[in-house]
């Protein structure tokens, strides 16, 4: 058995609730992709394993081929630091 390191990666992130959504998740709104954001702020994202709710706090993530999906803040605040 041997240990491994996540590589590193840069990331899109915005978390909920969004007042101005930036043009990456815009885009994912106006061709229907991905996201659904209610008046709770609560969200329903499409990923590749199906449809995610998030809610307000969490955050929704653009990985590097462009999916979409949440994260919980204690997560995010583990794995991502400003760039």
């Amino acid at each position: 058995m041997a240990r491994f390191r996540s590589k590193i990666v840069e990331i899109d992130a915005v978390q909920l609730p969004v007042t101005q959504a930036p043009a990456w998740l815009a885009d994912a709104m106006d061709d229907g992709r991905t996201v659904w954001i209610y008046t709770d702020g609560s969200a329903d994202i499409r990923t590749l394993e199906g449809i995610m709710k998030a809610k307000p706090g969490d955050w929704i993530i653009r990985g590097t081929e462009g999916e979409l999906y949440p994260c919980k803040p204690s997560v995010f605040e583990r794995k991502y630091e400003p760039v």
